[in-house]
């Protein structure tokens, strides 16, 4: 059974991309933290204020991952929908898993 997505919704796509790349961010940000931390006293850092520069840049980076995934992802879905409209879409085929075994007849 053939489908084609003809049309995406761009601000659903923009909610959905947004919070994925937020939810990536905090698989990286802690690895970026480690390294920031551990590098510093590596290359005999005082220990200034500039040093927080970094985790403070980390901490925001869902927030700032987020927003631009929002923004990539509602890009993304508006060219598709432009592209969509010359060429017809992407096509799919789907197969229904539950064919095999068809509800039970209601005959009294």
């Amino acid at each position: 059974m053939k489908h084609r997505i003809r049309r995406i919704g761009v601000l659903k796509a923009a909610i959905i991309g947004g919070i994925a790349y937020a939810i990536m961010s905090l698989v990286v940000v802690p690895v970026f933290l480690l390294m920031i931390f551990v590098s510093g006293p590596m290359m005999n850092d005082m220990g200034g204020p500039e040093r927080m520069i970094g985790p403070a840049f980390m901490l925001l980076a869902p927030l700032i991952y987020g927003v631009l995934g929002f923004i990539g992802t509602a890009i993304a879905a508006l060219v598709y929908n432009v592209i969509a409209m010359m060429v017809g879409g992407l096509e799919i085929e789907l197969e229904r898993l539950d064919a095999a075994f068809p509800p039970p007849s209601t005959v009294t």
